[in-house]
């Protein structure tokens, strides 16, 4: 299947709050056989990927290669910059990434490729000085076994190398990969799906998985279509419930071509009324992403706590602002009013913890466990001296860990009152999400256990697993990154039987036999986990090894609706109530608070100087800023409450 590169990355909100709230990315690919960067409607992208640039077999970067353009890629850079867009490097693409599996496969090339790109995109490179906003790995494809363990491999020191330039410079650096669009479960079998061609472990590595969900014509959609509605829904459910990505981490694809079973087209050489309105995405002999299949889209990623969207490419749309797909896209995005935490969260990021009638979650931001009326969300697990923590006063929940050999001793959290009366409902969402960090200097396995109704013993209502088997949790590299949601629909009980089982009372997944234990999702009491050594040989036998005062941090673990952010939170306000327009601005800024209640606005430059500053919401009404004499570019708007402070990116051409 022949792939390039796709991205695109909607932003739904122009609020950019000092606390880590983000919008959903509207991400466009922008490939170097491309001339004319003057034609992109910066307004409607958040990201904007230069492709490619690739190395030689030593790991060198290779910009003689004709798949790099120095001239455009700094013009793309430094427009990119002038419109607030972040730019990025892709490196791969399709038929471009024989050199990733060379360099992959050798430590001295990984080593000289990671040096030297990172060097690029943090603009300290002969050719860029300019710091980007990150890359991805557009690997196409790495099939075998051996490939698969050193994209794993190249990823994480990547990761690492890209994590000490942050500390190093204080900037933020993403990494994302590209994977390919089919999975299990679409409507004609394969014998092998792109879901395959990595370790699900990269997931913890990674800030994005762009799914290059198109070019599917052979799966068996109605009129054969490349890039449907469905196959969208099946690739991303695929990705969040089986292989259990959080779906912040997921951007899907959106093509800007059409295509049939002989011969691919530019959207904007098929561009017209009837099929930029056509309800499937079908005409002229095409299949296409029309306005109403990227509507119907970004409903569906909007709904589901999505990344946001990529497209490959941008060139191929069309000029007409009738016609435009990006504009489609674009404004799909702001009508769903969705927003997501950044890359790897997924649900609303609190200001403190909380447990509330029908939900829970615990954000480590306060020193004492969080209590809401008679529930108390309480620890255990300490005895013995396995487990002993601190929760530090601004961050997260830091947890040391001292188990024997193949020891299995819990930590818990208590969701119920003393009296155990109580409970937890996170049906709203059936599912719980949790981040955390290994810092110690091996390999950890992390599995959580759910349990309703105050159950114990051997008719506890625990779940361990989902209902096809993915075990809550999993294993956690040095230095590596756990953010995981677990699907509870159907969850079950998984114990090792061995390949012949037995099995009686359940069904068999792999080596494990899967039961339903009656587990409430409505009346949730306890969760706990156990932190054990990675699985390896230990004296000639399989064994969990030993480990000793092992650091682990938790930055979160939280169900239901998590909506545990109060409405006179500045974010909350401040999403609900603010309007910024027109935005880009050209002679005036319109600001408008519809809040009761007064906040400070200040208006400034990037570079920080205050340019208006007053009064917004309350008696002020509609404030209008003259723009008309500001310089082209980037301006930031500060909205002061009692609550706190947030900040909106506004542009002025």
């Amino acid at each position: 299947m022949k792939k390039k590169l796709l991205a695109a990355v909607v932003i739904a909100l122009t609020l950019l709050p000092l606390l880590p709230l983000n919008a959903q990315k509207v991400l466009g690919y922008w490939p170097s056989y491309r001339t004319g960067i003057h034609t992109i409607n910066f307004n409607h992208y958040t990201d904007i990927v230069y492709a490619f640039l690739n190395p030689s077999s030593n790991g060198s970067l290779n910009f003689n290669d004709g798949h790099f353009n120095q001239s455009e890629f700094n013009n793309l850079v430094s427009q990119c910059k002038s419109n607030g867009v972040k730019a990025h490097i892709s490196i791969g693409g399709a038929g471009l990434s024989t050199n990733i599996a060379t360099v992959a496969a050798s430590s001295s090339a990984r080593a000289t490729f990671i040096s030297q790109i990172v060097s690029f995109v943090a603009g300290k490179h002969a050719n860029n000085s300019v710091p980007l906003a990150g890359l991805d790995i557009d690997w196409e494809f790495p099939t075998s076994w051996s490939d698969k363990k050193n994209h794993l491999t190249l990823v994480k020191e990547l990761k690492v190398a890209l994590n000490n330039q942050e500390s190093s410079d204080g900037n933020k650096y993403e990494l994302a990969i590209a994977v390919g669009g089919s999975t299990p479960g679409m409507p004609k079998a394969q014998s092998a799906y792109h879901s395959a061609y990595f370790e699900r472990d990269v997931i913890n590595h990674v800030d994005y998985v762009y799914i290059m969900n198109y070019d599917l014509s052979v799966l068996g959609y109605p009129n054969n279509h490349h890039s449907s509605y469905q196959a969208c829904v099946d690739a991303f459910t695929y990705y969040k419930n089986t292989l259990g990505f959080p779906a912040s981490k997921l951007l899907m694809g959106i093509p800007f071509y059409g295509r049939n079973s002989a011969t691919a087209v530019e959207w904007k050489n098929i561009a017209n009324a009837t099929n930029f309105n056509s309800s499937t995405g079908v005409g002229g002999g095409y299949t296409f992403n029309s306005k109403p299949v990227i509507d119907q889209k970004v409903a569906y990623l909007c709904a589901n706590g999505a990344g946001g969207a990529l497209v490959w490419e941008i060139s191929q749309d069309a000029s007409s602002a009738s016609l435009s797909l990006s504009k489609a896209l674009s404004d799909a995005f702001a009508a769903n009013n969705c927003a997501t935490t950044n890359g790897g969260g997924g649900g609303v990021i609190t200001t403190g913890d909380c447990v509330s009638a029908t939900s829970f979650s615990d954000e480590y931001d306060e020193k004492f466990a969080p209590s809401d009326g008679n529930i108390s969300l309480g620890y255990w697990g300490e005895s013995g001296g396995v487990y002993s923590y601190t929760r530090a006063g601004a961050g997260d929940l830091d947890v040391k860990v001292t188990q024997a050999k193949n020891g299995w001793s819990p930590m818990g959290f208590s969701l119920t009152d003393p009296n155990k009366t109580m409970s937890v409902d996170v049906s709203s969402s059936n599912e719980i999400q949790v981040s955390l960090t290994n810092e110690g200097p091996t390999g950890i396995e992390v599995y959580f256990s759910l349990i309703s109704n105050n159950t114990s013993g051997a008719s506890a209502q625990l779940v361990t697993a989902t209902g096809n088997g993915v075990l809550f949790g999993g294993i956690v590299a040095a230095g590596g990154t756990m953010t995981r949601t677990f699907d509870l629909n159907g969850a079950t009980k998984h114990k090792w039987v061995g390949a012949g089982g037995p099995c009686s009372n359940g069904t068999m997944s792999g080596d494990y036999c899967l039961t339903n234990t009656g587990f409430d999702s409505k009346k949730l009491t306890g969760i706990e986990f156990s932190i054990n050594g990675q699985g390896a040989s230990v004296g000639g036998a399989w064994a969990q090894p030993a480990i000793n005062n092992h650091p682990v941090k938790i930055h979160y673990i939280r169900g239901g609706s998590s909506d545990c952010v109060g409405t006179n939170s500045v974010e909350d306000v401040a999403e609900q109530l603010l309007a910024l327009y027109p935005n880009p601005a050209t002679d005036v800024l319109n600001v408008k608070y519809n809040s009761a209640n007064s906040a400070t606005l200040m208006l400034s430059d990037v570079n920080g100087k205050i340019l208006y500053n007053g009064i917004a919401g309350g008696d002020a009404g509609l404030v209008t800023i003259n723009v008309a004499d500001y310089k082209s570019g980037m301006y930031f708007v500060k909205l002061t409450n009692d609550a706190g402070t947030t900040v909106s990116k506004v542009i002025v051409r």
